[in-house]
């Protein structure tokens, strides 16, 4: 893939794309495919003709939700698993039971803000110019290896993601996929 990635919620919310610094989609997910937490498809074309992957949902044992991944062959890729924290929520990513990468948000203090912001009547709806969130992927060593940042915007939700390291072929799509359904869980939460 060819970075800066772009991620996209289209403008009715029906779908999410996300495509690389050369207008090539690499990932779609129709809105209607996503609505159930239990469930994503990820699809190669807008169509929704051909599936990529699939996001399935697993109990974990401490009550948290762990996100399974596989490809279209039903092999499994990995996993995500969403630490349930009010302050700082952080997911692990998994290849199968290691923990290969820790996803973060970066300013703690800008969530929470947003979060208050976000109730006040009117200026709220102004949230996602004001206060917008960047998420870090964060190897076993403690590098960061990848960016996600929303795009200031008032009624779209766009986002980039930045490479920093270089990841091997599974290690890029665990991670790809672990900030999507990072998105759709957080975009629930109200960022």
């Amino acid at each position: 893939m060819h970075y800066p990635l772009q991620i996209n919620f289209d403008l009715s919310n029906s779908g999410l794309s996300v495509v690389d610094n050369r207008d090539n989609l690499q990932f779609y997910v129709k809105q209607e495919f996503a609505q159930h937490q239990e469930a994503i498809i990820i699809f190669a074309d807008t169509a929704c003709t051909r599936p990529l992957y699939y996001i399935k949902t697993e109990q974990a044992t401490n009550s948290s939700l762990r996100f399974d991944f596989t490809d279209e062959n039903g092999v499994s890729i990995g996993a995500v698993e969403r630490n349930k924290s009010l302050w700082k929520p952080h997911y692990y990513v998994f290849d199968s039971e290691t923990i290969n990468f820790t996803i973060q948000g970066n300013n703690t203090w800008q969530q929470l803000a947003g979060s208050l912001f976000t109730e006040i009547p009117l200026i709220g709806t102004l949230r996602g110019f004001v206060f917008y969130p960047t998420y870090l992927v964060i190897n076993a060593n403690g590098s960061v290896i990848m960016r996600l940042e929303r795009e200031p915007s008032f009624f779209l939700r766009q986002y980039t993601i930045r490479v920093f390291d270089k990841l091997s072929e599974q290690e890029e799509t665990q991670v790809l996929l672990s900030l999507l359904k990072m998105l759709f869980v957080e975009k629930s939460r109200g960022f």
